[in-house]
């Protein structure tokens, strides 16, 4: 509580075929936490959620489109993909033999199913902090930029940054960028959460 927030870093489901699985995963987290706000201290009850890839891709999910009730107040993606159906993202997938984790997270590769497991496709009105690195081989930064351009133009408060001679473990080499990140997050979740 250092910087005035209680951390939860909470467990989900992997790749079972179902997304709204990880999305009930998400939810249950939640109102677990909600359940100990007063035992724990945990303050104001204001939720952010903040992830690293597939982490990042729920976390923005989740918040922009699963959170009916707009419990989550700001959101922080590190290297997440937003639109699973995009060609771009599989061609990087693809480079690395894995495209065939999409299909293994949703249980079929069907546009549609994509569309609703992709953030960039179902736009809230959540601020959101997209964070990528500029040489990041596995997902595109260009996801969270058009991601970014959707919600700017939506007037969804959001700002993203590119780490330089950065990939996709975000945190850099010998995590040098660990203290930029640390500000960057910080910030965005005091403007958002308190």
């Amino acid at each position: 509580m250092q910087q005035g927030f209680a951390v939860a870093c909470i467990n989900y489901r992997y790749a079972c075929g179902d997304f709204h699985a990880q999305m009930d995963d998400i939810q249950s987290a939640i109102d677990y936490l909600r359940t100990k706000s007063t035992e724990w201290q945990t303050g104001n009850g204001n939720i952010g959620l903040a992830g690293v890839s597939a982490g990042a891709h729920l976390s923005l999910l989740f918040a922009h489109k699963y959170d009916p009730a707009h419990q989550v107040k700001a959101v922080v993606s590190l290297a997440g993909p937003t639109n699973l159906g995009d060609t771009l993202l599989q061609k990087y997938l693809n480079r690395h033999f894995i495209n065939f984790v999409i299909k293994r997270f949703l249980g079929t590769t069907d546009a549609q199913v994509c569309a609703d497991a992709s953030p960039a496709v179902n736009p809230g009105k959540v601020p959101t902090l997209f964070i990528n690195g500029d040489r990041d081989k596995l997902i595109p930064a260009e996801q969270s930029l058009r991601m970014f351009n959707i919600l700017a133009a939506n007037a969804t408060p959001a700002d993203t940054t590119v780490l330089r001679n950065t990939g996709h473990y975000i945190y850099g080499v010998r995590n040098v960028n660990i203290p930029q990140l640390s500000s960057e997050i910080n910030q965005w979740m005091k403007t958002y959460l308190q």
